[in-house]
């Protein structure tokens, strides 16, 4: 049994810090090793290193750090691991996120365990997102006490920049998966080149470098750079736990969105979260992105689907300003049983 729901680590520094990229590489295999994680593959431009993991992605920026991590690993002692290295004075935003776990039994945590450890570390707080226990979202999050012209998050991309789209699948149709399992009689695993080739998702990236994995006997991950710009796909395509997440701070909702739809009719989930997240001002506007998403309903299930849930949360960060002003909107689908 493989759990496919991510766990999530993403920290913003100010430009006094110095840049993430230049850490040396000690800091880098310590914080994945304590995650229980290894690179596989990587690719970079002036902006972005990007890894695929044996277990997920790692981006680093000048000034951000997002690490996802999946199965049974131990994301929470990279994130104390990275708290000891990092100046609490010189951290902007830090967010540590996890998901329902199919297979919660075999964490060796629990988040209320995680958040915990983390509130010793940093004045943040803990919140849930979604009402149904097997589709809920938790985050622990902070947000510098003293904002002021020297501390802004990620200074060198644009405010749609700060716009983080989220997709996650979940119950993949059996003769969709299938698709990318070993191929019959052969035992083989299908390539990374073929899987992406299968997902179609490179013609609507047009710009970007492309790094992937195929795992065996199955599973498939892709990081997807240009500029500043990252996405990562994640597929787990085993009857037991099947599960899809892309997620991306491209601010072009109409690729964006062109992309989640294509995926959620190629894949017709038993159920699906969509999320959106940012800085700014610009959030106002989301939920007009978010009526976007009922595309995902012209899927060949019709009207069986059914949106559950929508909430929307908008996080204190013990400042008035607008622009620092942090809003999470999540809206979840499922197919009526």
């Amino acid at each position: 049994m493989f759990e496919a729901s991510e766990k999530k680590l993403e920290i913003v520094v100010a430009n006094e810090f110095g840049s993430l990229r230049t850490l040396p590489d000690d800091f880098k295999a310590k914080l994945l090793t304590l995650a229980g994680a290894e690179i596989l593959s990587h690719v970079h431009n002036d902006c972005i290193d990007a890894y695929v993991l044996s277990e997920s992605s790692l981006f680093i920026w000048d000034n951000k750090l997002l690490l996802l991590t999946c199965g049974q690993s131990t994301l929470i002692e990279s994130a104390l691991y990275a708290l000891g290295v990092i100046p609490t004075d010189h951290i902007i935003s830090f967010k540590y996120q996890r998901k329902s776990e199919l297979f919660a039994a075999l964490q060796t945590t629990t988040f209320a365990e995680d958040a915990k450890l983390l509130a010793q570390q940093l004045p943040g707080r803990s919140l849930t997102l979604g009402d149904k226990p097997e589709q809920q979202h938790f985050m622990f999050y902070y947000t510098h006490r003293d904002l002021d012209t020297t501390l802004v998050p990620l200074p060198e991309l644009t405010p749609q920049e700060h716009l983080i789209s989220e997709l996650m699948l979940y119950q993949l149709d059996s003769d969709s998966a299938a698709r990318f399992m070993a191929l019959k009689g052969q035992g083989k695993t299908l390539t990374a080149a073929k899987q992406r080739r299968l997902l179609n998702i490179g013609e609507l990236l047009v710009g970007f470098k492309f790094d992937d994995y195929a795992f065996s006997p199955c599973g498939y991950s892709l990081n997807a750079i240009s500029g500043s710009y990252y996405l990562t796909l994640h597929l787990t395509p085993q009857s037991s736990g099947s599960y899809l997440s892309i997620e991306t701070n491209l601010d072009n909702l109409t690729i964006v969105f062109g992309i989640f739809t294509r995926l959620h009719h190629q894949f017709s989930p038993a159920r699906c979260d969509l999320v959106l997240s940012g800085h700014g001002a610009f959030t106002s506007d989301v939920s007009q992105y978010l009526a976007t998403t009922l595309n995902l309903c012209d899927s060949k299930h019709g009207s069986d689907v059914n949106i559950v849930d929508t909430s929307l949360n908008e996080l204190d960060n013990h400042t008035e300003s607008p622009e620092q002003r942090y809003t999470i909107h999540l809206r979840q689908f499922c197919r009526r049983q």
